[in-house]
């Protein structure tokens, strides 16, 4: 017998939790889960496995070609960018590799790692939503030209970036493997910059 979706709920929230992530929203919240519109148009009639990349720190947020993603300064000093995913027909425990690249330069300016667990707003749709894309300075400091004052702020306002991400089951003997990305246009959060001491 499952457990009700209220202690499903708290379960995958203190696990998403202690893994990083952010909280999702409760069973029943937010969008109606059978429109497959609000989850990136993944499909549950579709029996395929099936991923799509969003944004959204409490919440997935569907991305189109061209959308605008925020660049936001983290409470450490770093800047990121907030990445979601929901899918279909997947194991729940999955490993995702998540990266940015800067378009106009070619320039890869983030990788980030996770292992999570997917949590269901409905019995098709898995989600995981407020992964963090942090910009990497290692990777992004050829494109500041000696300039180290150059934040990400700096760097990629206005540009073109490629969210991508590549889920792989963890646990399960075929560990299927989904890969989906979307470009997007970077805006700097108004407080993207450092204060001025």
């Amino acid at each position: 017998m499952s457990a009700p979706p209220s202690a499903r709920f708290l379960v995958l929230c203190t696990l998403g939790v202690a893994l990083g992530s952010a909280c999702p929203p409760a069973p029943g919240g937010g969008d109606d889960p059978g429109d497959d519109d609000a989850y990136g148009g993944v499909d549950c009639g579709d029996p395929t496995p099936q991923l799509a990349v969003g944004t959204g720190s409490d919440s997935f947020e569907r991305l189109e070609e061209g959308d605008e993603v925020t660049i936001w300064r983290g409470p450490q000093g770093g800047w990121h960018v907030y990445g979601s995913l929901v899918a279909a027909h997947l194991d729940p425990f999955v490993d995702v590799w998540f990266d940015i690249r800067d378009v106009s330069s070619a320039t890869r300016v983030s990788v980030q790692t996770f292992r999570v667990q997917l949590y269901e707003p409905d019995e098709c749709h898995g989600q995981n939503v407020g992964m963090l894309g942090v910009f990497d300075p290692d990777l992004y400091a050829p494109l500041q030209g000696g300039d180290p004052t150059l934040t990400p702020c700096d760097l990629f306002a206005g540009h073109e970036l490629d969210l991508r991400m590549e889920v792989t089951e963890a646990l399960t003997d075929q560990r299927t493997t989904l890969t989906d990305e979307v470009r997007v246009t970077a805006v700097p959060a108004e407080d993207c910059w450092p204060e001025e001491e």
